[in-house]
């Protein structure tokens, strides 16, 4: 998957509120986007499923800002811009670089652990929601660069392209909306390893802006 990214701000692990400030600028061309799912021999914790209705100070915002086009069409690529933006009392850290490759150890029996962002795009009709595509980015403590510390109201804004992977029978409109999940993974996995210790909270998902689309059952005309 290409990324063409474009980072401003997003929110830090821990702390206090702030202005809105663009606090990056990333432009990243012609990335291609291609790992596994969920690594083999790894463990994996996630920081997106909450699971509570409490009040979290950890929230961040995801708005779907703009799409190159509202008709999606089977396997079309779209330009489609995401903001992410703490909106919580406390800062958070998001990893920020575009490809898994680069940060990992040249061997595969070192001790690794990495985070990924993925930023789904969904397609909700009256009845359900169903996933069009996604961007993800990474990040190794290893490397701090790979990360960006938001503080309340600081968010960062990520430009990139995805192919449509769903359509359906008939055409139908839809509401188009971006999510986020975090996850960590530890690899290799030791059978000593019983949980992975982490610094990183839950970090609630707030639904943002959305942009009307309509879907389309045959490829472009």
């Amino acid at each position: 998957m290409r990324l063409i990214l474009v980072a401003f701000s997003v929110a830090t692990l821990f702390s206090a509120v702030g202005a809105a400030q663009k606090v990056r600028y990333i432009d990243l061309t012609g990335v291609e986007q291609r790992q596994p799912d969920t690594p083999s021999n790894s463990r994996f914790d996630t920081f997106s499923s909450c699971g509570s209705q409490e009040p979290f100070p950890h929230q961040a915002k995801v708005s779907l800002e703009w799409m190159d086009t509202t008709d999606l069409y089977p396997h079309q690529r779209i330009g489609l811009e995401i903001r992410v933006e703490n909106v919580g009392t406390v800062s958070f850290k998001l990893p920020v670089h575009p490809n898994l490759a680069d940060l990992q150890p040249k061997s595969q029996s070192e001790r690794f652990e990495y985070y990924r962002l993925r930023l789904p795009v969904a397609a909700a009709f009256s009845t359900r929601a169903v996933g069009v595509a996604w961007l993800e980015l990474f990040g190794s403590f290893s490397n701090p660069d790979t990360f960006v510390t938001l503080e309340s109201g600081e968010w960062i804004r990520v430009r990139g392209e995805i192919v449509a992977q769903r359509w359906y029978r008939n055409d139908r409109p839809a509401i188009a909306s971006a999510g986020m999940k975090l996850f960590k993974y530890v690899l290799p996995v030791r059978k000593k390893d019983s949980a992975i210790p982490s610094n990183v909270r839950c970090i609630l998902g707030v639904n943002g802006a959305s942009i009307p689309i309509q879907m389309h059952a045959q490829p472009r005309p």
